[in-house]
């Protein structure tokens, strides 16, 4: 039971995503998945090229770098680079 003026706010969780993210593309691949699966999955080509990508979600800090190891999680949003 809570008393007059020590009840928690509950604030609404804000992710930031890529300034790009209107122009995305989706992609589903399936657990236990990593970055160059998902790139394969794209395009060979892609994943041939991938550099390293940046990941938005629960599996990584907001934008941060990862390679083609990274194991994504359900809900990450992940930005490739070549």
């Amino acid at each position: 039971m809570h008393t007059r003026g020590t009840e928690r706010k509950r604030l609404p969780l804000a992710k930031r995503k890529p300034r790009s993210f209107k122009n995305a593309q989706f992609a589903k691949v399936g657990l236990g998945s990593t970055v160059g699966d998902l790139a394969a999955t794209i395009h060979n080509d892609i994943a041939r090229k991938l550099k390293h990508a940046r990941v938005w979600g629960r599996g990584a800090f907001a934008g941060q770098a990862v390679g083609e190891a990274h194991v994504l999680v359900e809900g990450d949003v992940v930005e490739i680079h070549m």
